[in-house]
């Protein structure tokens, strides 16, 4: 029994035995923690992977003995080594201790070690190896921010506080008792202090804003109120905290400044009407304005609001608003370096109350100005890039700094919105620019008449487009040379506008390439495979880089669009070269237009001078005649009078064939006159009522219409805008034609109706949304055959003979006439022996202030 029962012991002693070295076996091959045979002398002789990547050496290093821990300790270590080792031979363990190893690439690595003596062996040790980078880490981090924080906390002048929300327990700096006037002795540590100082008006909203932000697991919180001083009185402050919480999410401290804000809240008041004012602006006017009342309110010479900028790779600034000696300035440009500016921009915020020229003597404008005093803020966008500067210059040494330095602060608030604002307008512009700049310049060549605007509205909105630093229109005669015509250049940049192009460079080979359309792209002067006289041409302009897009005119070559790159060589997009080729196409189709619309415009000139001499001609005409034609009627009278029975039939029949003939003479000469005073003896229209100038004509024509038994019906007609006088011209001579190209043996009838028109030409019923009006008169006459329907409204036009139709052919004539001269039209609709239909069509109303001729 025994036996069998050490056995059993033995068996299970085993199990344990084995099942110990298999956890220490799957703790030795994983990379949780470091672990390593070694002797006390320094040799390691077995290390897990963990180990070797901790200190970055290889399996194979550690088998050729390049491993050991004594020369991988810095000396500073060597003396926890030693009491290790005491350790370790006293009790044969040895407590964790930090140490740092110097690894393979000479960095270190801090580890924690422990260790116990392998009971077999007296100088061997098993180590526990434990990376502590991280913790070191975080502990440097946090003892680098109690450092900060502390060192704020006592140098600071702002009211410092830290708030445990488990015991309620309030911390306060010393900046409480200078900010506010209490005593050391005052001031109270619990929160309930601070809830009492803080004004009752204010007390309920603060509250309940900073138990919104804990509810709603915020980090940040801050916010204005009012808090009582020592005095009783209350300051304006601004609060702003930090809010922790433990892992399961509770809140536990609470840590904030507080600081005085109450010259600012002054100067807000202050303020108050000028921000508005200035706020209600936007654009250049915006800044003009901000820059004015800042001026005035500091009482300072000088102000400015300028954008950053780069010229030829030197930080510059370029002002955008400018108020100097109590007006508006112009705009000016200089160098960052060496000026307060660049202090302003390193450090956002920056004030030399006085002799700041003593402190930058290198910056010219300050003695050129003679300035004393210099405040300036940055501008920042809303990721807090800076974008600009706003800036006070004074003569005199600047006295109020704080009220200058929050002053400078509001204002700068509002304006790097509107900068941001601008910024963000110009980016959406330009984002819009591409895809719209085809269609525009498109746009400006079919609606300007004017080649020269067109060609430098192409070239300027190109070079914006493109930003490129020069861009220009080269007229290319057909020997190689030409001129340039047109230039929109970056300024700085020298401009070539109006030089002549006489160098031999522009030979008949690129000439030919050109004239069969070939785009010429250079990405830099310098590298091209070009000819040196064209290299050597090109440096003349200070050309880097250049794009040339040949300008076909009718299939032949007129010239070239050119994009020049001067500040630095630049690799042209197919983006830019296809819109360049479009935009090129489109000045081809400007220029064909141009000379198109160049003859037209002659035309019309001669058109217009034959229309003015003839209506010359027919007005004297027309009065030289009158004097003779009197002569002979009236003498043609007295003959028939005084002489008629010792005229024979013969001489009758001549007398009276000759008094026709003067007759029809003067009713052409009238005629003539009539048609030419429509437009130049024109009165202003006025309201004219259709239906009551009917009536009147069908007054005058009762004869007519008694003699040729005709009827005439009418229908209903509207008021609209014209001429009266006109309007019965027009009226008269349809109904007398109506009457008078009858059929024979049938009595004339004729319809006056009317109908009206939306300006689309769609019937309406309602006159106060009518256009136009259609005048429509209709016959049961003769009718014409409608291939002569463009002839019949022209002067002294007949289809049929004297004998057979009395008149001139002028009637129709001065009808369409009337009919043109009041903005309208007239048609006709006619079959030969069933009538005729005559349609004027003319606006209700007429452009204000305005006569159509």
């Amino acid at each position: 029994m025994g036996i069998g029962s050490d056995i059993t012991q033995r068996k299970l002693t085993e199990e344990a035995l084995q099942k110990s070295e298999a956890r220490f076996r799957r703790l030795f091959e994983s990379n949780i923690i470091g672990i390593i045979f070694a002797d006390l002398s320094g040799n390691i002789t077995i290390a897990n992977n963990a180990f070797l990547q901790m200190v970055g050496y290889t399996r194979e290093e550690l088998d050729a003995g390049q491993v050991r821990w004594d020369k991988m300790t810095p000396s500073e270590y060597r003396h926890l080594d030693e009491q290790a080792i005491a350790e370790l031979r006293q009790s044969g363990v040895c407590n964790s201790f930090e140490k740092e190893y110097i690894r393979k690439d000479g960095s270190r690595v801090p580890v924690l070690l422990g260790g116990a003596l392998l009971e077999e062996f007296q100088d061997r040790v098993v180590c526990f190896v434990l990376d502590i980078t991280q913790r070191k880490q975080a502990e440097e981090a946090l003892h680098k921010s109690e450092e900060r924080f502390q060192t704020v906390a006592s140098a600071t002048n702002d009211a410092i506080w830290e708030w445990d929300l488990v015991t309620n327990k309030l911390w306060w700096n010393e900046g409480v008792q200078a900010l506010f006037g209490y005593s050391a002795e005052s001031v109270g540590f619990d929160a309930a202090w601070w809830y009492e100082n803080i004004h009752p008006d204010d007390r309920e909203r603060i509250v309940s804003d900073i138990g919104t932000a804990i509810e709603s697991g915020k980090q940040f919180w801050l916010g204005e109120y009012r808090f009582r001083r020592g005095d009783g009185s209350y300051t304006y402050i601004f609060a702003r905290c930090y809010l922790m919480y433990d892992r399961s999410g509770q809140p536990v401290r609470i840590g904030g400044g507080m600081v005085d804000i109450t010259e600012r809240k002054q100067i807000e008041e202050m303020l108050r009407n000028t921000a508005q004012g200035v706020s209600a602006a936007t654009g250049d006017t915006f800044f003009r304005s901000l820059v004015k009342y800042l001026a005035q309110v500091l009482e300072a010479d000088y102000a400015f609001i300028g954008e950053l900028a780069s010229e030829k790779d030197e930080p510059t600034v370029r002002t955008i608003a400018v108020y100097a000696e109590g007006k508006i300035g112009d705009n000016f440009e200089y160098k960052l370096a060496d000026t307060p500016c660049e202090m302003v921009v390193a450090q956002q915020l920056c004030c030399y109350p006085s002799n700041v020229q003593q402190q930058f003597p290198h910056a010219r404008l300050l003695a050129e100005m003679g300035i004393e005093s210099f405040i300036g803020t940055s501008l920042c966008d809303f990721a807090g890039h800076i974008q600009g500067l706003l800036v006070v210059l004074n003569r005199r040494s600047l006295k109020n700094v704080k009220i200058a330095e929050a002053m400078l602060q509001i204002f700068a608030a509002r304006a790097s919105a509107e900068l941001e604002r601008r910024r963000a307008d110009k980016e959406l512009q330009y984002q819009h620019q591409r895809s719209q700049l085809f269609a525009d310049i498109t746009l400006k060549i079919r609606q300007s008449l004017q080649l020269d605007r067109i060609l430098q509205t192409t070239v300027t909105e190109v070079q914006q487009l493109l930003q490129a630093d020069r861009v220009l229109l080269f007229r290319l005669w057909p020997n190689g040379y030409g001129q340039i015509l047109n230039e929109a250049v970056v300024p700085g940049w020298p401009s070539v506008l109006g030089r002549g192009i006489n160098d031999d460079c522009f030979g008949s080979e690129y000439l030919k390439r050109y004239i069969q359309g070939r785009i010429f792209t250079i990405a830099d002067i310098d590298k091209a495979q070009i000819h040196p006289c064209l290299v050597e041409f090109m440096h003349q302009f200070n050309v880097k880089a250049k794009l040339v897009m040949p300008i076909l005119l009718k299939e032949e070559l007129w010239g070239l669009l050119i994009a020049h790159q001067c500040s630095n060589p630049r690799q042209w997009s197919s983006f830019e070269i296809e819109i360049l080729r479009q935009i090129a196409d489109q000045i081809g189709i400007a220029l064909a237009q141009a000379q198109m619309l160049a003859e037209e415009s002659r035309q019309r000139e001669e058109l217009a001078l034959s229309n003015a001499e003839l209506q010359q001609f027919a007005s004297i005409a027309s009065h030289d005649l009158q004097e003779p034609l009197r002569k002979i009627q009236a003498f043609g009278n007295r003959l028939k009078a005084t002489c008629d029975d010792a005229l024979s039939d013969r001489g009758r029949d001549y007398l009276e064939r000759m008094q026709n003939a003067a007759g029809r003479m003067q009713t052409l000469i009238e005629d003539l006159l009539t048609f030419s005073r429509i437009t130049t003896k024109a009165l202003p229209f006025i309201s004219v009522n259709l239906a009551q100038v009917t009536q009147e004509v069908l007054s005058d024509l009762e004869l007519q219409l008694a003699r040729t038994k005709g009827r005439v019906e009418v229908g209903e007609l509207p008021t609209i805008e014209a001429e009266p006088v006109q309007m019965r011209q027009l009226l008269q001579n349809l109904i007398s034609n109506a009457l008078k190209f009858h059929r024979e043996g049938e009595p004339p009838f004729v319809k006056l109706y009317s109908q009206l028109l939306t300006e689309e030409h769609q019937p309406v019923e309602d006159t106060a949304i009518a256009h136009l009006c259609q005048i429509i008169v209709e016959d049961n006459g003769i009718g014409f055959d409608e291939k002569y329907l463009d002839r019949i409204f022209n002067v002294f036009q007949r289809l049929h003979s004297r004998s057979e139709y009395e008149g001139t052919g002028m009637g129709l004539a001065i009808v369409r006439k009337i009919a043109q001269r009041h903005g309208g039209s007239i048609t006709a609709q006619s079959t030969q022996g069933q009538g005729s239909r005559f349609i004027v069509t003319l606006p209700t109303k007429q452009p204000r202030g305005e006569n159509l001729e």
